[in-house]
């Protein structure tokens, strides 16, 4: 079962459970597989320009934590999506995993778009001269 607080989402495929988590490996490898920096990965999420080999990667990279030994391979991600009933509720899902495994993620950013930026500290102010 996924544990929100800890930044876990879980994710139906099917008639399959899994448990999405982004660790620090797991960001690295999904740039990695993209060919892209998290910079750039966000800003695809921002601007909605996200097909299929995206939301594969995503899920893939997302399990890699709880299910690297089920989900070895891009290929046998392919055979999960199969088994996708609805595109734009899974990439939600992956975004929402996403972003809550973000070091500094805040309660307060979770309504906030991936991409958007995290909510501002407090400027600490400087002692009176």
């Amino acid at each position: 079962m996924a544990n929100q607080e800890r930044g876990e989402r879980a994710l139906k495929l099917g008639d399959k459970q899994f448990t999405l988590k982004f660790t620090t490996s797991s960001y690295c490898e999904l740039e990695d597989v993209l060919d892209m920096e998290a910079s750039e990965i966000e800003r695809k999420f921002a601007g909605g320009r996200v097909g299929f080999r995206i939301l594969r990667a995503l899920i893939w990279a997302g399990t890699r934590k709880h299910h690297r030994q089920e989900l070895r391979s891009l290929p046998q991600v392919n055979d999960i999506m199969d088994d996708m009933d609805d595109f734009q509720k899974v990439f939600r899902i992956c975004t929402e995993a996403y972003s809550a495994g973000q070091p500094g993620a805040e309660d307060e950013d979770q309504d906030k778009p991936v991409g958007a930026p995290k909510g501002k500290k407090e400027k600490e102010k400087e002692p009176p001269a």
